[in-house]
């Protein structure tokens, strides 16, 4: 297989910030009412060749390998202010203010693949993918590094595992392992110089992630069916300098990775006269995770620290807070029952999601700063009826 790719887009950001506009009562020079304003046009391009083929060694291991070159271009156009008292001030170099720069990298897919019989097979993989780099559209001048390019996310890879359907096709079950090192990560970082605030992505960060993945699918007598999944990943930062402060975050946590996951998702079918009911429950599992990198470290004394400034804080602020950017371990539970009729032109279903009305941490925003934070809950238990039909 040989192919190329090109693709091109246009963007703008029109928006604007303000902070404490109730204070803009108190007469100066107590308060200047002030807002920044957030203008800019991106352009983007990004153009790609990339082939790949399978040779067979043997009827029972083959190799398969793969490359792309890619080069992208990011461009942004910049007028971004602060509004202080009704008089604008320019937050960039200059207004308008053009950068633009471009990114090659090159990705590879190496894979063996060895049949044990003709229903198992076994693999080794090494690959590297390439995430581009990008401009900072919201820069300003008192955050130098926000001004500056970020440059692409490299991770390479290592993978091993199993893939095979058994007795028939009555089971499949197919195992992996992984270990992948991320160089550049890509992560937002802010700046606070005075009472101004910068919000950039940079490259702070090398990460490490490993782990093993495994599933099950069994076709069970009687209609019935019982999927399965399993999962490990141990991600953490090996290298995590803030590209502002220059300081040591690499004890923050790495958000939305849970170390273990599960699932178990019973069925059954059965085929009526006039056409076919089913029954479906789906239990997921996630053991505790961060939804927002607030994390906090004890030192040799006991004091604990935020991760992301060295800090001190209080143990009970540190615990409040890691409250609030956790999402709690919970298993959660949904169901379905539907009937198909006519041929599977009508589906009549009921369903609840949710059914154990966990109330979790889906998304969190503490703000140490202020001594609060905000958390979004998990939608609660949730029960309907469905009518579909195909034309």
């Amino acid at each position: 297989m040989l192919g190329g790719f090109y693709f091109s887009e246009r963007a703008t950001d029109g928006s604007f910030a303000a902070t404490f506009q109730g204070l803009a009562s108190v007469r100066p020079p107590f308060f200047q009412p002030a807002y920044t304003l957030f203008d800019g046009r991106a352009s983007n391009s990004s153009k790609g060749v990339y082939g790949q083929g399978t040779y067979h060694l043997t009827d029972r291991l083959s190799f398969t390998g793969g490359l792309r070159y890619s080069v992208e271009t990011k461009g942004v156009v910049l007028n971004n202010k602060t509004v202080v008292a009704g008089r604008e001030f320019c937050l960039v170099p200059s207004c308008p203010y053009s950068t633009s720069k471009d990114f090659s990298g090159v990705s590879y897919t190496a894979d063996l693949d060895y049949k044990i019989t003709d229903d198992a097979m076994v693999y080794a993989r090494a690959s590297r993918g390439f995430r581009s780099g990008g401009q900072n559209i919201r820069g300003a001048f008192f955050a130098p590094a926000s001004l500056l390019p970020f440059r692409p996310e490299i991770a390479t890879s290592e993978e091993v595992g199993l893939k095979s359907e058994l007795f028939d096709r009555m089971l499949r079950l197919n195992l992996a392992g992984y270990y992948t090192n991320v160089d550049d990560v890509q992560r937002s970082t802010t700046a606070v110089v005075g009472t101004q605030t910068a919000t950039f992505i940079g490259n702070a960060a090398t990460m490490r992630i490993y782990g093993f993945e495994a599933e099950a699918n069994a076709v069970l007598p009687a209609g019935f069916r019982l999927d399965t999944t399993l999962a490990y990943t141990n991600a953490k930062y090996v290298k995590f300098v803030d590209p502002v402060t220059g300081f040591d975050r690499s004890r923050e946590p790495v958000i939305l990775t849970p170390e273990w996951t599960a699932s178990i998702s019973p069925s059954w079918s059965h085929e009526l006269n006039f056409g076919r009911l089913g029954l479906r429950a789906d239990f997921a599992y996630q053991s505790a995770t961060a939804v927002y990198p607030t994390g906090f470290y004890r030192d040799s004394s006991g004091v604990s620290h935020d991760a992301t400034t060295g800090v001190p804080v209080s143990a009970a602020d540190a615990a409040g807070f890691t409250a609030a950017a956790t999402d709690k371990a919970h298993w959660l539970i949904n169901g379905r029952a539907n009937l198909t009729v006519a041929d599977g032109k009508y589906d009549f279903a009921i369903w609840v999601r949710n059914l154990g009305n966990i109330r979790d941490n889906v998304s969190g925003l503490p703000i140490r700063g202020l001594g609060s934070a905000d958390v979004i809950r998990r939608e609660p238990r949730t029960y309907g009826a469905t009518v579909t039909a195909k034309f």
